[in-house]
């Protein structure tokens, strides 16, 4: 998986609240590509790793036969 920096922890109750043009850390951005890739009805499993060269990841999908 890619790294993500952390972000501090909320204190009970707090909500985290993002602008509309703030970017997601890079687990939760991990998290919304699969869930996208994954509602796609022809893949069946979709999976990220990190990209061997440089930064990134390197995405693989099963696709439903």
């Amino acid at each position: 998986m890619a790294t993500a920096a952390r972000e501090p922890a909320l204190k009970g109750g707090e909500q985290q609240k993002r602008g509309s043009n703030e970017v997601p850390s890079g687990m939760e951005a991990e998290a919304r590509l699969l869930e996208q890739l994954t509602s796609i009805p022809l893949i069946s499993k979709a999976t990220l790793r990190p990209a061997r060269v440089g930064k990134g990841v390197q995405i693989t999908t099963d696709v439903a036969t």
